[in-house]
């Protein structure tokens, strides 16, 4: 029986682990991105360019089987330039004023928040795939109407097979941090404070932090 958003078992809950999300779902999407999401899908996990829209503006939860304040994507990434660390995705979100307000300062970018870490099979100990964890930085004006960065609440688990060559679709899970603020919908944009900075790194991880398949 195919199984739909109304045929989902009840107490069902999408709740995978970071294994289930690289070694079954993304790689089964990688066979064919252009398809059709399956039907048991299309209500969990959204088949969208994260990269046109402000975080608070995407498609955003709409399905009760997925847990507060976070929504999954698969989106596909653009090369931004070649360097001695190799090819790396483009981060910005780039958004214009709309026609009420077309000078207003809008977009932003999605940073690294750690090292990427890498994703393995409990059972052989092979790499299947990585996470990354980023946090968007949005413009704003200051005093002065010159462009600043403010980092903010929204935050991104990317997720990509192993492979040696630029991936370009991946698997995102996007979440809010921060406590909703419900003058705006879906929370809008909270700043996080200065003591929350930590590391910044687009390189893999050669330490001990790895997870394994639950």
């Amino acid at each position: 029986m195919m199984i739909t958003k109304s045929t989902y078992p009840p107490g069902f809950r999408f709740s995978p682990s970071d294994y289930e999300l690289v070694s079954h779902y993304l790689t089964n999407f990688l066979v064919n991105p252009e398809k059709d999401l399956d039907p048991s899908l299309i209500h969990l996990i959204k088949k969208y360019d994260i990269y046109t829209l402000e975080p608070w503006n995407l498609p955003l939860k709409s399905d009760s089987h997925l847990k507060a304040n976070e929504t999954y994507f698969f989106t596909q990434r653009r090369k931004l330039s070649k360097s001695i660390k190799g090819i790396l995705p483009k981060r910005m979100v780039e958004v214009e004023g709309d026609d009420n307000n077309p000078n207003e300062i809008r977009g932003g970018f999605w940073r690294s928040l750690i090292a990427r870490k890498p994703i393995c099979d409990k059972k052989t100990g092979a790499i299947v795939g990585f996470l990354n964890t980023l946090y968007f930085n949005r413009k704003v004006a200051n005093k002065r109407r010159k462009e600043e960065v403010e980092k903010t609440h929204w935050l991104m688990d990317e997720y990509e097979i192993n492979v040696p060559n630029f991936q370009e679709w991946v698997l995102c899970r996007i979440k809010f941090m921060g406590k909703p603020n419900y003058d705006v919908p879906y929370g809008h944009y909270k700043v996080v404070p200065e003591q929350d900075n930590r590391v910044v790194s687009d390189q893999p991880t050669h330490d001990n932090n790895v997870i394994s398949e639950d």
